[in-house]
Order: structure tokens, then C-alpha cells, then sequence
């Protein structure tokens, strides 16, 4: 949830909520997530807004614990996502006088070039705004703020009372962020700010880019949104609020192309997660701060619960796992187009060539995920590629990964001319995420004849052996003449 809490204060919220009566969570019939049995994965009261990143196959959770006063950020480590170390704090509050002498939370982390990168919200003490700045990390534990903090500050406008609860992601020569502000507390909207390199931030000048919508479950405040960009899209997941309606904090989606970041799209059946059923560690007040992951294919949320409704604890975290993949609403689409070329189009057997395949994506949104196949025919023999091992000679397939919208990926095979005939080498588009909608230009090839046995002329002893046979027809002709 998004309210500005001490202990004390959240001890009377607890007794006030539990009056009420917590109701079952809501299904959604187009995202459906499914919680752990081991729920809640960390039990200590006060943890909440999870941040997860996977480093070298290891989780690393980074969470707020608001338990301690002010509050500090907390870091544990886990071998699957589930079970999971101890707490080691490891960002806490400035000194004296600072913008963040009262308080941090984390909003969001990315792992890049071995350096650890944060970006917090920090609240100043005598009731000043809060704003946010940037850490980094060798190694998840050792954190240095940078000196030029805050990076976001707030307003004038929509949000010049808060500004907090970012997400950042890196897609290309950009870093993206959205964050959560207001002018007027506890109503908050969704903002969008865009930077070169993580700290000098521009805002959108169409913000709010999301906004509470009138008759829904958000219908009075959104805010902590977490992003992954996947398939051409920026995935949402963030947190909404109905105010008296209901007084309860759950989970919604929405979805924009990677080209807009300011347009979304809502789940038609938001929430995604609503509350647990009581008297679960997760009913009738508040399930929110979730952070999501591409984890092998799969996708995982950890988030935050409270049951302060049905006479339980404060926030607690807990994990779920998505079946299937969310349903895209925004029109997001790729178009691949696969050339081939060969430098040379007649060989001889013994001789090489060099095939260059060119996929490029010719579309508005960038690509996932994407597979070339490419499997030389039997009278070709592969020697080498430039792919630094993602293609695979075997099977043909050439692994590109991520595509970005006007970019091309190329890959050159050296290859051998084993017998004669005539050998045509087909490309073509396997997969990618969003699907390719103009199957069209999927496929490229290119054609090489194959000629008799080369005479090997280049080696030393077919040198030599062209040299005694000349040696023998030269005494031949003096002899003839003599």
C-alpha cells in the first residue's frame, strides 16, 4: 500500500482494519498466477517492496524493512528464490540534515557490467518530500550513494508532493523509469521519465502516463509499478488502490510497446492477484509491491502481504509463478526479414565459401527470443562462424536473442565444398516473441555449384611435383632437339 506509516501508526490501522471482514481473491481468467505452498518466504513483519535479481545463479531479494526505525533496506540470498538466507542491511537512512536522513526504500535493481544499481526512495525528516537517488554495489552488500543525489525530484505539477516507488529498465541506449507521485496524498498517479545513463532523468511531457480509473479496483490511487520488457512490450505490474470503497491494495497489469512506454493498456480482468482468504497472511488488507521476473522462461513475482484486516501482521513476502504469459492488449508487432548471400557461387570440392545471413527487424516494436534456423545441406561441411557460439552446426540453429526495432543481427559461416552438385542454404525465421505477423521475408538463401576434385597447386609438395614434371618435360625437349 502506499500510505506514509510509523509503528504506531500501523498498530492502529491494524485494530481499525481488523473490523473488517477479508473476502476471497478474485481470479483473473486471462492472467492467472499461482501462489506458493510455502507462502510467506519471508515471515519477518515489516518486509516488503521485493526487488530480485539473478546473478551468476543466485537470487539476490533486496526489500524494505520498515520494522526498524527509520526505516533500512535489507538484502538475502537463495539458491532457487525460495529459501533464503539471512537479513544483512545494507542501505540505511543519510546523516543528519540529509534529503534522506529519514528514511530509504527500495525501489528498483539491475545487475549490469558486474556493478549492482539501485534506485531508492528517500523521505527527509520534519515532513519534507520524498525524492529519489542512485546506489551501486560491487557485490550487493556494499553500497555507495551516489553524490549527486537525488536523481528524481519532485514536480511542480501532478507530482510535486511525492515522487517515489520507481522501476527502471535498460533497453538499448535508454534507461526507462516509472514512478508513482502526487500532489495530492494519498491519490497517486504514474509518471515516466527517460535518461541516458540511470541518473540524468528527462520526464515525459505527456505524464501521468497512468492514471486511477473511475469504477475499477484502481479507481483511487496507482502506484509501485514494476516493468520488464519482453516481446516488444513493457509488462506492468503495479499497485492499486478504491480507497473508502473497500480500503484494500491489490495487484494489477498493463502493457505498452517498447516504442511508446506512455501508452497502456489494462488487463480486462484486473487484479491480477487480489487478497488471500481468511485468515491467510495475505487477507483483507493489502497485497502490493510486487517485482517480476523472466526466470528461465518462466515468469515469477514476489510481492508483498498484510493482514491487518483479519487480526494478522504487517507486510510479509511471498512468491507466485504465471501460467502461460500475459496477454499482450497493446497492438505490439515484430516483422523479420531473413537474407542470404555467398561470396562465391561456384566451388570446387576441397574449397571454401561464406554464406552471410542478415535478419533484420523491419517493424515498430523490438523482438524476443528470436531463432534463425539454418542447416547446411549435406554437400557443405561447416569450419567456422562468427556467432561466438550461438549458432549450433548440429542443429542448425542460430540463437539471436533480443531484437530491437531498425536493427539487424548478422552471422557469416565459413563453410567446405565436400562433393559435387549443386547446394542451395535456406534461413529462416523459427521463433520470436511477439509473433511475426509477415511470414513473407521469414526465409533467405543462397545457391553454391560444386565442381570435380581440386588440384591442391597451393601446397609445398604439389608445388615440388609440379616443378619435377616441368624439370622432366624441359630435359625431354633438349633431348628431342639434340
Amino acid at each position: 500500500m502506499v500510505r506514509e506509516t510509523r509503528p504506531a501508526e500501523t498498530l492502529l490501522a491494524f485494530l481499525v482494519f481488523g473490523l473488517a471482514i477479508a473476502l476471497a481473491a478474485p481470479a483473473s481468467a486471462l492472467q492467472t498466477w499461482t501462489r506458493d505452498a510455502g507462502n510467506p518466504l519471508i515471515t519477518d513483519a515489516g518486509s516488503y517492496q521485493p526487488e530480485v535479481v539473478v546473478v551468476g545463479g543466485t537470487y539476490h531479494m533486496f526489500y524494505t524493512f520498515r520494522a526498524a526505525f527509520p526505516e533500512v533496506i535489507q538484502h538475502r540470498t537463495s539458491a532457487d528464490g525460495l529459501a533464503w538466507s539471512a537479513p544483512v542491511t545494507v542501505l540505511q537512512s543519510g546523516a543528519a540534515g540529509a534529503w534522506d536522513d529519514d528514511g530509504v526504500y527500495v525501489d528498483s535493481v539491475l545487475y549490469e557490467g558486474g556493478v549492482y544499481k539501485m534506485w531508492y526512495t528517500g523521505r527527509p525528516a520534519g515532513g519534507g518530500v520524498n525524492r529519489i537517488g542512485y546506489a551501486t554495489s560491487p557485490d550487493g552488500t556494499t553500497w555507495t550513494k551516489h553524490a549527486g543525489n537525488p536523481v528524481l525530484l519532485p514536480g511542480p505539477g501532478w507530482d510535486s508532493t511525492y515522487v517515489r516507488e520507481a522501476t527502471v529498465v535498460h533497453v538499448g541506449a535508454t534507461y526507462h523509469m516509472w514512478y508513482a507521485g502526487t500532489n495530492a496524498w494519498p491519490n497517486y498517479s504514474i509518471g515516466y521519465a527517460t535518461s541516458p545513463d540511470g541518473i540524468a532523468w528527462t520526464k515525459n511531457a505527456s505524464n501521468p502516463v497512468l492514471v486511477p480509473l473511475p469504477g475499477a479496483f484502481d479507481d483511487t490511487t496507482v502506484y509501485a509499478p514494476q516493468v520488464v520488457h519482453y516481446g516488444g512490450t513493457f509488462h506492468m505490474w503495479y499497485s492499486g488502490g478504491d480507497g473508502a470503497a473497500n480500503d484494500r491494495w491489490v495487484i494489477g497489469y498493463a502493457s505498452s510497446c517498447d516504442n511508446d512506454g506512455v501508452t497502456w493498456v489494462r488487463e480486462p480482468d484486473n487484479p491480477v492477484i487480489g487478497l488471500g482468504a481468511n485468515p491467510s497472511w495475505e487477507c483483507g488488507d493489502s497485497v502490493d509491491y510486487n517485482c517480476v521476473i523472466r526466470d528461465g522462461g518462466a515468469w515469477r513475482m514476489w510481492y508483498a502481504g498484510a493482514s491487518g484486516a483479519c487480526n494478522g501482521t504487517d507486510y510479509q513476502i511471498g512468491t507466485a509463478t504465471l501460467v502461460g504469459a500475459p496477454a499482450v492488449g497493446a497492438p505490439c508487432t515484430a516483422d523479420l526479414a531473413v537474407t542470404k548471400t555467398v561470396d562465391f557461387a561456384t566451388r570446387v570440392v576441397g574449397q571454401n565459401a561464406v554464406f552471410t545471413i542478415t535478419v533484420t527487424n523491419n517493424g515498430t516494436s523490438g523482438a524476443s527470443d528470436v531463432v534463425v534456423t539454418d542447416l547446411l545441406p549435406a554437400g557443405l561441411g561447416w569450419v567456422s562462424d562468427t556467432s561466438g557460439g550461438a549458432y549450433d552446426p548440429l542443429t542448425g540453429v542460430w540463437t539471436v536473442g533480443d531484437l530491437a526495432a531498425g536493427t539487424s543481427a548478422v552471422l557469416q559461416i565459413t563453410v567446405s565444398a565436400l562433393a559435387p552438385g549443386v547446394w542451395t542454404n535456406v534461413a529462416h525465421v523459427a521463433a520470436t516473441a511477439p509473433p511475426d505477423l509477415v511470414p513473407g521475408n521469414d526465409t533467405g538463401q543462397a545457391t553454391v555449384q560444386v565442381g570435380g576434385v581440386e588440384i591442391p597447386l597451393a601446397s609445398g609438395p604439389a608445388l615440388a611435383a609440379l616443378a619435377a614434371l616441368l624439370a622432366i618435360f624441359g630435359a625431354f625437349m633438349l633431348v628431342r632437339r639434340a
